[in-house]
């Protein structure tokens, strides 16, 4: 019985592992290149201990940079 269980389990991650396979043509339609994607990052500062404030300046620095925006909450 546990052999069976066993190669179920073992089918089940096989078959589910599986890849999709695309085209390039059907895949260059999704991809980030073809269309600009924005993204949000959230962040979670734990308190305003000096570290935490210069980890904050350093992300509304970077932000700021590459054309993001830093929202402070």
């Amino acid at each position: 019985m546990k052999r069976i269980l066993f190669f179920f389990t073992i089918l089940l991650l096989v078959i589910s592992c599986g890849s999709k396979q695309e085209s390039k043509t059907e895949g260059a339609a999704n991809t980030a290149e073809t269309k600009e994607v924005k993204k949000k990052i959230g962040v979670l500062i734990p308190g305003p201990v000096g570290y935490f404030v210069a980890v904050r300046e350093g992300i509304d620095k970077a932000a700021a940079e590459n054309n993001g925006m830093a929202t402070k909450i």
